[in-house]
């Protein structure tokens, strides 16, 4: 389904109604593409930043590049999730590959936020998409400020929420 509503919009839709599949938002400035499982967010990426998962698991949690470009070829020869690889091979734990993951979703939410008039189209898909560990998952609301003009920033008050310094540490990244 393609939509004419800007894409944050349509993702908070699609999570309401426990979507699953993938949200590709375009536009001649970028590229996001935001992977659902029954209306939790699984993946995403922007091409505004499209390392700054690998690049925060190499600064934060010491992986050298070798093992992760190796872990990388054996997740795509294998067609296995990165981030349950990663702990299956116990390079990191599920907290550190959710803290990532969780900068990885908020950065590339950052850059709908950043092109609201990104042309939409939602790519429903059941299979795979439902076999992701969903303790890799988030609800949008963790990624993404419920309270949240479409540039992500709250509506009021100093007090921050989680989502909120979530955002800001994905934006100081980019």
């Amino acid at each position: 389904m393609t939509s004419p509503r800007q894409p944050l919009e349509m993702l908070r839709e699609l999570s309401v109604q426990e979507a699953s599949g993938e949200l590709v938002c375009a536009s001649d400035e970028i590229e996001v593409h935001v992977y659902l499982q029954a209306g939790k967010v699984a993946w995403a990426t922007s091409s505004a930043s499209r390392f700054a998962f690998r690049r925060h698991l190499l600064e934060q949690f010491g992986l050298e590049s070798s093992t992760l470009r190796e872990l990388v070829e054996d997740c795509r020869r294998n067609r296995r999730p990165l981030g349950e690889t990663l702990v299956e091979w116990q390079l990191a734990t599920t907290d550190q590959v959710r803290e990532a993951l969780q900068l990885q979703v908020a950065d590339a939410l950052g850059s709908l936020a950043d092109h609201p008039q990104a042309a939409a189209l939602f790519l429903a898909r059941r299979g795979r998409f439902l076999s992701y560990d969903v303790a890799l998952t988030f609800e949008l609301s963790s990624v993404w400020p419920e309270n949240a003009g479409e540039d992500g920033r709250s509506d009021g008050g100093d007090d921050r929420t989680l989502a909120e310094r979530v955002y800001g540490a994905a934006h100081a990244i980019r």
